[in-house]
């Protein structure tokens, strides 16, 4: 598993050891070439921007390249892999049921137009093609699996309240990635600029200084705040489309 400290390799379930081989495989293969291109590019994005980079490869317990091993990284979606981990514990343990049904309406309130690369509708589309609605239901692990196969936003928040955050990260610290922040619902925090701005009143000049001085205690907590608004209608998309369409570039330069 990618994070801040390297590449752990996990002993645990036949369900768990699947996931986690599906996320590896999506993770290094399906966007690595999208942005950086050829590994010539990438070895050059890490010599122009080393406050950016962190790497280091292991193979068979050996470490083969250690590049500021210690410098804390935002993770992005590879944090889905650890949502995916308590969701096939709490599958194991018998605390949830894979085959449960989960209502479409339910996963659409966290769907945030625009910010995820149309992955979200690709997933339900292809819930379509292949029979998996019904009722406008789907099926919990199939939601578990748009999360990683299609870098699911909407699941992702969907699953970090219905596995409960307090219990994701509470497998988080049980791991051997000590320098980890806790995990949040990073996809309502996209909404924080909008908010802000209408809550406060303020120009994009004062925003900006606004998000540039927020601890990040505060900004955690307004994030879980408007993921437990979306949870209780989903209206603030709605509410703040005209504001995200002009903040989002400065939300996901905050977010990096």
């Amino acid at each position: 598993m990618f994070t801040e400290e390297g590449v752990v390799t996990c002993t645990c379930c036949y369900g768990l050891a699947w996931l986690l081989a599906v996320c590896f495989f999506f993770f290094l293969f399906s966007h690595g070439g999208s942005k950086f291109g050829t590994a010539k590019k990438q070895l050059r994005f890490l010599a122009e921007n080393p406050e950016k980079a962190s790497l280091v490869i292991r193979e068979n317990n050996q470490t083969i390249i250690e590049y500021q091993p210690e410098q804390p990284m935002p993770l992005a979606s590879v944090v889905k892999v650890i949502v995916a981990i308590e969701y096939a514990l709490q599958v194991e343990a018998q605390r949830i049921d894979p085959t449960e049904w989960v209502s479409l309406d339910e996963l659409e309130k966290y769907y945030i137009p625009h910010t995820d690369g149309e992955s979200h509708p690709e997933w339900l589309a292809q819930m379509e093609r292949s029979n998996k609605i019904s009722g406008q239901r789907v099926e919990l692990q199939e939601v578990a699996r748009g999360m990683i196969l299609f870098s699911s936003n909407a699941n992702t928040e969907f699953l970090m309240e219905r596995l409960g955050l307090d219990r994701i990260n509470h497998t988080l610290a049980e791991l051997p990635f000590s320098k980890h922040q806790e995990i949040y619902p990073y996809s309502s925090a996209i909404l924080i600029p909008t908010y802000l701005r209408m809550k406060e009143d303020l120009s994009k000049r004062q925003l900006t200084t606004r998000i540039t001085n927020m601890s990040h205690e505060e900004y955690k907590e307004l994030a879980i705040f408007i993921h437990q608004q979306l949870k209780e209608g989903g209206k603030l998309i709605g509410l703040f489309q005209p504001e995200m369409d002009l903040f989002k570039k400065q939300v996901i330069r905050r977010l990096k």
